[in-house]
């Protein structure tokens, strides 16, 4: 990964500005294709020397497909800019520039979690609760990727596929809440209904409005709520008169996360424990 410093970099972009850091392919992926395009084609050559064409074809055939694959991922490179952020793939460059981006969606998924529940049956059911209470709750999971959404319906998805995926998103999902949040906060100002997706909405007024299993809607006034954490690959939402889970929705289903726990933090009420249990605001 190059990193290079605005003030300092000579690359300027003519639409996005300055560049500020590079990241090119990710090496791990592609190793793992070349080591298996290496064995198919040493299964091929077996094959051949064997007199089995048929494996000899198809060891050919895995070879040049993990081969393709690899090539395929040397094409990634993304680009983020003082006023955009651009990606390059095997299908094109995608660049959505700052001032018309719309949103942004993270999908984290749990891989130790999932693994341990493959196992099926009772002793899976139970190694994956054992797992889940190893991991302390303020863990934070590397989203496995983010969604970037234009205005005009542009997508960019990042992934692990770019070197320094992790140390981007520390810095470059933050600083998408804080572009994206003045808009959404003159939009609650004017009463409008402010959208995190189809499970949560946000009203002036009203409050957060979660909308459940069969279209049942939830509300629960801003006012009310105590923190929006996100736990592993949810965002928990307390109640601030109880401090008890109000609702717990997967990440994958919210879009501008960020922005809604400013919300939250910004006009919410944290839990006092001082206060008796059948307090309320």
């Amino acid at each position: 990964m190059n990193q290079v410093g605005f003030s300092g970099s000579t690359q300027l972009d003519p639409q996005l500005g300055g560049l500020l850091s590079e990241h090119g392919p990710a090496r791990g992926a592609r190793i793992v294709f070349i080591v298996f395009g290496v064995l198919s084609l040493a299964g091929a050559v077996l094959g051949f020397v064997q007199e089995s064409v048929l494996g000899g074809v198809i060891g050919l055939g895995l070879a040049a497909l993990f081969i393709g694959v690899e090539r395929l991922l040397s094409k990634v490179r993304v680009r983020v800019f003082e006023h955009g952020i651009e990606r390059r793939g095997p299908l094109g460059t995608k660049r959505i520039a700052w001032h018309v981006l719309r949103s942004y969606q993270l999908q984290i998924i749990d891989t130790t979690a999932v693994a341990a529940g493959s196992a099926g049956g009772v002793i899976g059911a139970l190694l994956a609760r054992a797992i889940v209470k190893a991991i302390k709750k303020d863990s934070a999971l590397t989203p496995n990727t983010v969604a970037l959404h234009a205005q005009d319906g542009t997508k960019i998805v990042l992934s692990a596929n770019a070197t320094g995926y992790k140390e981007l998103l520390e810095t470059l999902v933050p600083a998408l809440s804080e572009r994206i949040f003045p808009a959404a906060r003159h939009a609650f100002e004017s009463g409008s209904e402010v959208s995190f997706g189809k499970k949560l909405k946000l009203q002036r007024g009203v409050g957060v409005t979660f909308v459940g299993l069969f279209g049942k809607k939830h509300v629960l006034p801003l006012e009310q709520a105590a923190s929006a954490v996100l736990e592993h690959t949810v965002l928990v939402i307390r109640r601030s008169d109880t401090n008890a889970v109000w609702q717990s929705v997967p990440a994958i289903h919210i879009e501008n996360l960020g922005v809604l726990q400013k919300f939250v933090e910004m006009n919410g009420r944290r839990y006092d424990d001082r206060l008796p249990m059948a307090w309320t605001s």
